[in-house]
């Protein structure tokens, strides 16, 4: 996972070149919470994971 400060410089660098981006975490969601077949696994964060993912993706790709 990226370090605060990992994440503060690519904002920076997206911003720099004029990119649309949201960053978000989930508590307790750590690499790999969207995998169903893994123990990392983690339901609630997977289902707030994706509808944020969703609400990004269809305005910016017209889905």
């Amino acid at each position: 996972m990226p370090s605060p400060a990992e994440v503060a410089a690519l904002a920076e660098a997206l911003t720099a070149y004029g990119k649309i981006f949201e960053f978000h975490s989930f508590p307790d969601a750590g690499h790999a919470f969207l995998a169903t077949s893994r123990d990392a696994y983690r339901p609630a964060a997977a289902r707030a994971g994706w509808e944020r993912i969703w609400a990004f993706l269809r305005p910016h790709l017209a889905i």
